[in-house]
Formats: structure tokens, sequence, C-alpha cells
């Protein structure tokens, strides 16, 4: 899978895409960019290194 074309292709649509290399900088966009009342779902097919951990305690969320 090419994810630059990915991200490429998505972002022709009109739609707003990011590529990253780690999760750091995952976590650093989502800190700077979110809003009250922001809905984030992580999907994923193995552990992802645990992102979703590391988003809860970065960002205080709330998990359901």
């Amino acid at each position: 899978m090419d994810s630059e074309r990915v991200r490429a292709m998505i972002q022709d649509l009109g739609v707003p895409a990011h590529l990253f290399e780690t999760n750091d900088q995952i976590l650093s966009f989502i800190a700077a960019e979110q809003q009250a009342h922001d809905v984030l779902i992580t999907m994923s097919n193995g552990h992802f290194d645990h992102i979703q951990d590391q988003l809860t305690e970065r960002l205080e969320l709330v998990t359901v």
C-alpha cells in the first residue's frame, strides 16, 4: 500500500488528509486540533503501539 498515494487521493476529493510517521506525530496533531465535543475513533488491525491508551492519557479522554 502506498500511504502517500492514498492520502493524495483523499485530498483530491476535497477532504483534509494527513500522513504521520510516528504515534507522537499523531498525538501532537490531535492534541493541537481537538475541540470540545469531538468524537475520536481508533481502528487498527493490530495493537498500533497502544495508541488508544496514549490518547486517553495525553488528552484526558473519557472512554466508552
